[in-house]
């Protein structure tokens, strides 16, 4: 049976893997992220759409362990009426080693997770217009590698532009067959800004 204490250690483990996943979205980040995402681009920063939905899943990863962190500590303290300091299942440094690895398993896997429906939910974003005829590619050097970053796909070692930009040239294919059409929300978007209004009523005027 859980003692109040044991409450309190789960809640007080929870709460530092929730801590230290919120952090990691600014702690991880180098400068060559922080100036892509801040470059002026005409239209939209790509590089800032991806790195909003990857820590916004980080985020309620960290949220989501903190929240349940706190309520532990709360459950723990009220079983106790606040005075209770006995220990119970985690008793010993081996248990409390344990209890870590465990929690910071979970704190790991649950951030993967996160991490690959951003990934996956900014590709239907990038993609959505995405045309079997599109032109072939033409950045070169860093410009290509920022591309990669986009696919997730990184330049091979000793890899030449010639054939990491063929290799984008594929995945970019593959994913856009998977996920061009399917951003209904932000191409919606789009088509309303488009649309042509009157200025005095600010209506819609056709197209």
């Amino acid at each position: 049976m859980m003692m109040p204490y044991d409450w309190v250690l789960v809640g007080l483990a929870l709460d530092l893997v929730g801590g230290l996943v919120l952090a990691k979205c600014c702690i991880t980040k180098g400068i060559l992220h922080a100036y892509r995402e801040a470059q002026p681009r005409f239209g939209v920063n790509s590089f800032a759409v991806k790195s909003a939905l990857l820590q916004k899943g980080e985020a309620v990863v960290g949220g989501a362990l903190l929240t349940v962190g706190f309520g532990s500590q709360l459950c723990g303290g009220f079983q106790s009426g606040g005075t209770g300091t006995a220990l119970g299942r985690i008793s010993s440094v081996t248990h409390l080693l344990g209890l870590l690895l465990v929690v910071v398993s979970l704190g790991i896997g649950a951030t993967v997770v996160a991490n690959t429906w951003g990934r996956r939910r900014f590709r239907r974003y990038f993609l959505r217009n995405y045309k079997a005829d599109a032109p072939p590619l033409k950045q070169v050097g860093a410009e290509l590698d920022a591309l990669g970053w986009l696919v997730d796909k990184r330049r091979a070692r000793g890899e030449d532009d010639t054939s990491y930009r063929k290799r984008l040239e594929q995945v970019r294919a593959r994913l856009g067959a998977k996920y061009a059409g399917r951003d209904k929300s932000i191409q919606q978007a789009e088509t309303t800004r488009r649309r042509p209004r009157d200025r005095r009523s600010g209506a819609d005027v056709g197209r």
